[in-house]
């Protein structure tokens, strides 16, 4: 028993729409806690205005990483505390998705695709790759850049 679709023939469940602008900022931020990061920049942001101040505000963002469990998101929650004011408005959203903590944002980081994605200034004599002089447990490639700069 389905509302006709936009094409004949289809017919989709459409269940009553639930207004959630009575709840009170504290209850909406429950319900919040529940939505995918991505769905909550992309989808629910552009809900309305309090929806959008939510999302991009700290409150959501340190109660997400105090409920997670991983390392990455207690890292992030830590940092957040001890990070002073800045200048700018922090993209809170932005740190949620990306989750920069607990992974190496550089391209290449040890050199094993030689030079590739770096950009070499001048300074000492020069740039190499070298393997590392002890293993490091873990690690994906055992070489690092070096400087003959004294």
């Amino acid at each position: 028993m389905g509302l006709s679709g936009s094409c004949p023939g289809q017919e989709s469940e459409i269940g009553p729409a639930l207004d959630l602008s009575p709840l009170p900022p504290e209850l909406l931020l429950q319900i919040l806690l529940h939505v995918p990061p991505r769905m909550l920049v992309t989808r629910c942001r552009a809900v309305c205005r309090q929806w959008r101040e939510l999302v991009d505000g700290p409150a959501l963002w340190r109660l997400r990483w105090a409920q997670t469990k991983d390392a990455s998101s207690q890292d992030l929650l830590e940092a957040t505390h001890y990070c002073p004011p800045a200048p700018k408005p922090c993209s809170w959203a932005r740190l949620g998705i990306l989750e920069p903590l607990g992974r190496n944002l550089l391209r290449n980081p040890c050199g094993q695709e030689g030079f590739q994605s770096w950009e070499l200034e001048n300074g000492g004599e020069g740039w190499a790759i070298e393997e590392n002089r002890k293993p490091v447990p873990g690690a994906q490639a055992q070489t690092c850049f070096v400087s003959s700069f004294r």
